[in-house]
């Protein structure tokens, strides 16, 4: 039997590694905002301008990535909740973590893909400020998506102990 210390020690790294992880998502973010001002500085080649369709499409991918980080959060977070509920053995609680971790980064990564929609426009139309929308709404959804937005006081506790 573990002790209560225990359990606190390993939910605290837990959530410590997806702080870590969610920080990496914004650096990502940040590291990608000033890609399409080097690209076009660097020149920009003689290629033929893209299909009329395929910035709008981008745009649209980009709306989608975003709403669907809201669906799958709400999803994950019931699943979470559900698990919790219904844990009946010592080794699920990590499952629980297991799960929360596999949420995280799906809907983390379909906020970052809004702001890789957006590099992409923006290295396909030859204009940097294209990228700036969407990186900035790549921000906002990782913000709304942190990890203290998540169900971690009930996974914490609400789980059988380790």
């Amino acid at each position: 039997m573990t002790s209560s210390y225990e359990v606190a020690h390993r939910s605290a790294e837990q959530e410590r590694l997806l702080r870590i992880i969610w920080f990496a998502f914004l650096l990502a973010i940040i590291i990608y905002a000033p890609l399409p001002w080097l690209m076009v500085s660097a020149g920009a080649d003689p290629a033929a301008a893209p299909p009329l369709n395929v910035r709008p499409g981008l745009r649209f991918a980009a709306l989608g990535a975003g709403a669907s980080s809201f669906v799958a959060k709400r999803w994950w977070t019931n699943s979470l909740l559900a698990a919790v509920h219904s844990t009946s053995s010592a080794g699920a609680a990590a499952d629980v973590w297991a799960r929360l971790r596999a949420g995280c980064l799906i809907v983390w990564a379909l906020s970052e893909a809004v702001a890789l929609m957006g590099l992409a426009s923006a290295l396909i139309a030859r204009r940097p400020l294209e990228a700036v929308p969407m990186t900035v709404a790549a921000l906002v959804l990782l913000y709304l998506h942190r990890p203290a937005s998540w169900p971690l006081p009930a996974v914490e506790h609400g789980g059988p102990p380790l």
